[in-house]
């Protein structure tokens, strides 16, 4: 299957979607090609690659099972400030440390119980974790597969009528961490703020 980018860019933010065949894609359809298909998990990651931004936010609109069938979207959200951060694995090491092997990504939940975290191991140099930008330019091939594989897995299994939002931050933990939560916390966009 060949798929397509829609991107509109304004100052500091650049919007997504995706076709295939003519057809924008749906957040279902998205969420199981994570899940599913090795191609369009590399494909994805070279999307975020590609964005003009030394560093973004990456954040979703909010998701229940009803909204499931409207066409996927994210929001790159330009930020000089995670571009100066340091990776700091030191708050996610627990995670990894009595796994042998080490695996490429954990998941887990946050510290207040309200988010299920998605944290890449420190399996490469510590410059390509500070966030989602280093990540998808940076990481290996096998790591970028195993994050959006999980992360399409963990969708499907969270998304229900309660709203889920889907993003990334990274200002106060330095570490990259895709964040479902059922609250926008640390949202930027403030139009996905609203449910």
């Amino acid at each position: 299957m060949n798929w397509s980018v829609l991107q509109q860019d304004a100052p500091g933010i650049r919007r997504l979607q995706f076709e295939a065949e003519g057809s924008l894609l749906s957040f279902k359809e998205v969420i199981r090609f994570w899940q599913e298909w090795p191609e369009f998990r590399s494909w994805y990651s070279y999307q975020l690659a590609q964005a003009p931004f030394p560093a973004f936010f990456w954040e979703h609109p909010p998701l229940t099972v009803d909204r499931l069938s409207q066409p996927y979207e994210v929001i790159l959200l330009d930020s000089p400030a995670l571009a100066r951060i340091q990776a700091d694995p030191s708050p996610f090491l627990a995670f990894f440390r009595h796994e042998d092997p080490m695996p490429a990504v954990a998941d887990f939940a946050s510290l207040g119980k309200d988010a299920q975290l998605i944290v890449p191991a420190p399996s490469a140099p510590s410059a390509v974790y500070p966030h989602i930008a280093t990540f998808a330019r940076q990481a290996l091939p096998d790591q970028q597969q195993a994050l959006w594989q999980r992360l399409g897995d963990l969708m499907q299994q969270r998304v229900n009528h309660t709203p889920l939002w889907l993003s990334t931050s990274g200002l106060g933990v330095h570490w990259l961490h895709l964040r479902l939560d059922t609250q926008p916390k640390y949202y930027q966009h403030r139009a996905y703020r609203i449910w």
